[in-house]
């Protein structure tokens, strides 16, 4: 028992003093979270850094304690039908504000068959305030609902005026997703093919018009539809039950339509108008870009490569779709951000239209998560098949080597078995060219994403042309194959190395004027051209005869290429046969055409990247060139000092480390007093090299403020230019320059700054001052090298109050070195990420300080280059050394 007892005290001590000590370094941390309108919110899920989670209370408040030193990296706050919009850290304090975001119901109507139910509506019942939805041709709806209604297992439906309760749907908590059975069979169509409703009504569609300018919404705006009149809402919104949807349909005055989009699917209108300019009409009609994805049928036993072909081109629309609502989101909630000129009505404009993509994008994906779906069964479904029918011809294989046998045996028994031995003959043939077929047809969809890959994957408009044009040959057996760019400059079509027998020809063009060429009536309608008897059939495409000989190409396939509705140039292969091409080579250049289409998008957005990246690199090389300029020039250097060596080798092209040399020296009494600084600015690259600027330009205007004062002043006993007052003013002048007073910017500088003054006797008075940077020293006599360590602060950062600036006075005789160093070369990592570090760096200029000064130089360079090896520069890097 005593042993027991004297075992747990200590254990016990032990555990209350180290409790207390973690108490001591902890401190309450308290956070608030509000909404927009700067009202409280209860109940939001708070997690700090990833590892402290916390709920709000009542006052929308919380708190936890923290380590000392550890400053919250990383706030997350959820809640139901909201997101963060700011999150601050305050003193000890956590501000979170959060806003409103759409809150979304999806599901899916099956019938009494379990077959989908398409445009039904849907709504939530009793909840006025939610307004109703339709379903999709494949039983999809999506309803938007408030903040302060969420999905439950006891939500009850409002499908076609018939209340529907939890017993007739089944509820996935994790999506939020429905799937509700009715006894409706499903929706019909009219007598035009148009989707109705289960009543046998047209179908609802919902409008919404904005202006071009700024994507706002019109509000107040009269138009006709079908001859009938309607108003868009504050939201520019309305809408109207029809049969079909064209743009033909609407007509409004003083404006033109710009764009006109149709969703399908989630029976959205988007309308894109702006004001008619005065006196001129616009008569070319508005191309909308609609998209059916739910209109393709898949007969499996058909067309396998026309399936995926079509599965796979929709994917990628739905895919380059998404892509665009995300980009054009994420730049309406940039401009939210940052741009404070915008009016309230705009700021309400763009926040309405950002919640009109998001549904968007909501419709979009779901339809492309379910076209995913459809993909996966039809390769699925050609597998099995493909198996099945190898699995038949191994079978017929063996059944033919049987029938060789009792062939042998025919033959022996005589010539009355003869015409049943040619016709098992005749069946083996037809067997070994289906087998080919089958081969072929499984070769061509293996290869044809391969090489739609390999097409996609270059940004060169020449090599992706030879790499389209030297794989066609294993898709197509044709004699030409050629790939042409339209060149809008020179109004022609460009084909590069056109391929004539698997021989490169020469790059020839083909202008637009000339109507004679069915390469310009392909670009020019938008339309494939296919002949496969060139006499009897190029009258269906041109007007005028053109010239035939035996050179010219028998039968030709032209396909546009396009991308966004635009088309970018052609696609052909021709032979010198009649009736060379079919079907199924109709489609495999149609998707080849797709392929080549995304790869000279691609190509055209990477030219223009690379000549802005050149134009960007071009200013920041300018920047470089007045940096240098701002430095003090060699000449001016030797004016000074007549023995020195300078190492800036900047991370970037230019430099956020600058030195200075002061242009007022000081000569009275047989003496001469100069000042030089080093600077080490925040950051490097163009934000440092802005910074350096700045410190240049006060560190003048202070010394030639300074040295009038000196001069004006009656009573020389005391100095009035000394550098620890240059680096008070500096940093006050540096605050008032960046608005550190008033904003919250911790951008400064580090510097070493000092004067030397020319005695008398011959010696060298440096007076120094320094900013988290020291001043490093070497007298020849004691052959040590002694460091002067700067003030523990910084120019400019976080205000806070800090003991001022001293001065620290030397004498150095002739001979003795002086070295400024910024922290990029004992920062600097070698390849295994080891700093070189202070100390070393000291150590090495020590090693060298009896040395010329170019020997210097050399030698500290050499062992830089030697440490960083392979790896890449960290920071800025700057070493000045220089004999007094």
């Amino acid at each position: 028992m005593k042993i027991r007892i004297k075992f747990v005290f200590p254990s016990l001590l032990f555990i209350i003093l180290l409790t207390m000590s973690n108490l001591s370094l902890a401190q309450i941390v308290t956070g608030k979270v509000v909404d927009d309108k700067g009202k409280i919110m209860q109940g939001v899920a708070v997690t700090i850094n990833d590892s402290v989670s916390l709920t709000t209370n009542t006052k929308g408040t919380f708190n936890t304690l923290a380590l000392r030193s550890a400053k919250p990296r990383k706030v997350k706050a959820t809640k139901k039908g909201y997101r963060v919009k700011t999150w601050d850290f305050v003193g000890t304090e956590i501000q979170v504000v959060m806003y409103s975001a759409p809150n979304v119901l999806t599901g899916k109507v099956l019938g009494s068959t379990a077959q989908a139910v398409r445009n039904i509506a849907v709504s939530i019942a009793g909840e006025s305030e939610i307004p109703p939805t339709f379903t999709n041709a494949n039983g999809d709806f999506v309803l938007n609902l408030p903040p302060h209604i969420e999905p439950t297992e006891d939500t009850k439906f409002d499908i076609d005026g018939t209340t529907v309760t939890k017993e007739s749907y089944t509820f996935d908590k994790n999506k939020d997703y429905y799937v509700i059975k009715t006894t409706i069979s499903h929706g019909g169509s009219d007598s035009n093919g148009a989707n109705l409703n289960a009543d046998g009504t047209p179908q609802l569609f919902n409008i919404t018009v904005l202006y071009q300018e700024d994507y706002s919404p019109v509000e107040g705006l009269r138009l006709k539809v079908d001859g009938k009149e309607f108003v868009t809402d504050k939201q520019g919104k309305f809408q109207v039950v029809t049969v079909q949807m064209h743009v033909s349909k609407f007509k409004i005055e003083e404006y033109d339509i710009t764009k006109f989009n149709v969703d399908a699917e989630g029976n959205y209108v988007f309308l894109i108008i702006r004001t008619k300019a005065a006196g001129i009409e616009n008569d070319e009609p508005v191309v909308p870009m609609e998209e059916k994805l739910d209109s393709m049928i898949l007969d499996y036993n058909a067309d396998f490569k026309k399936v995926i072909n079509q599965l796979e081109f929709k994917k990628q629309f739905l895919f380059e779709k998404g892509t665009m609502i995300r980009s054009e989101m994420e730049e309406i909630a940039q401009k939210l951000r940052n741009e404070k000129s915008i009016s309230p009505q705009q700021r309400k404009a763009l926040k309405v239209y950002l919640r009109n993509l998001e549904y968007a994008l909501i419709e979009n994906d779901s339809t492309f998560e379910r076209l995913q779906d459809q993909s996966n069964m039809v390769v699925e479904e050609l597998r099995e098949i493909i198996f099945k029918q190898q699995e038949q011809i191994e079978v017929d294989v063996e059944q033919q080597r049987t029938l060789e046998i009792e062939l042998y045996i025919a033959i022996i028994a005589g010539f009355i078995l003869l015409g049943v031995v040619i016709a098992f003959f005749f069946l083996y043939k037809r067997l070994r060219k289906q087998k080919e077929e089958i081969q072929h047809a499984y070769n061509n969809i293996k290869n044809i994403s391969s090489i739609g890959q390999k097409v996609t994957s270059t940004l060169d408009f020449r090599t992706m042309v030879q790499t389209a044009n030297s794989n066609m040959a294993s898709l197509i057996h044709s004699a030409f194959f050629g790939v042409g760019i339209f060149d809008e400059a020179e109004q022609r079509i460009e084909f590069l190395d056109f391929v004539k027998k698997g021989e490169t020809q020469q790059d020839h063009f083909e202008y637009m004027e000339e109507e004679d060429k069915l390469s310009i009536w392909c670009f020019q309608n938008n339309k494939p051209v296919t002949i496969n008897n060139i006499e009897m059939q190029y009258k269906d495409y041109l007007s005028k005869p053109i010239k035939i000989d035996a050179n010219t190409p028998q039968s030709l396939i032209y396909l546009p290429l396009a991308f966004e509705n635009k088309v970018l140039g052609v696609i052909t292969a021709q032979s010198l046969e009649k009736n060379a091409f079919n079907e199924i080579d109709l489609k495999m250049m149609q998707t080849l055409a797709s392929y080549v289409s995304v790869a000279l998008s691609n190509a055209n957005a990477y030219e223009v990247i690379n000549i802005k990246n050149k134009n960007i690199t071009d200013s920041i090389r300018y920047a470089q060139t007045i940096q240098e300029a701002i430095m003090p020039s060699e000449s001016q250097m030797h004016a000074y000092f007549s023995e020195y060596f300078v190492i800036y080798r900047p991370k970037d092209i230019v430099s956020g480390d600058i030195y200075w040399l002061g242009h007022n020296p000081i000569i009275d009494n047989n003496r001469s007093l100069v000042s030089f600084a080093l600077i080490d600015c925040t950051g490097h690259g163009v934000p440092g090299g802005f910074m350096s600027l700045v410190s240049s330009y006060l560190l003048n205007d202070i010394e030639s403020n300074l040295t009038n004062m000196q001069k004006k002043k009656q009573d020389n006993s005391s100095a009035i230019f000394t550098p620890a007052v240059v680096l008070e003013y500096l940093d006050g002048r540096f605050r008032e320059s960046l608005k550190q007073y008033e904003k919250n910017n911790d951008d400064g500088m580090d510097i070493a700054f000092c004067t030397l003054e020319q005695m008398i006797d011959g010696q060298t008075k440096v007076t120094f001052a320094g900013a988290k940077r020291p001043i490093l020293y070497y007298r020849q006599a004691d052959a040590v090298l002694e460091t002067i360590r700067g003030e523990k602060r910084s120019i400019g950062g976080q205000y806070k109050k800090e003991h001022p600036f001293q001065n620290h006075e030397i004498i150095l005789s002739k001979g003795d070195m002086l070295y400024f160093t910024t922290d990029g070369f004992a920062d600097q990592n070698d390849e295994e990420r080891h700093r070189f570090t202070s100390a070393k760096l000291t150590e090495l200029i020590e090693e060298n300080a009896k040395l010329p000064t170019k020997e210097q130089k050399a030698n500290i360079e050499t062992i830089l280059d030697s440490y960083m090896k392979n790896t890449e520069q960290r920071d800025d890097i700057t070493i000045i050394g220089i004999r007094v």
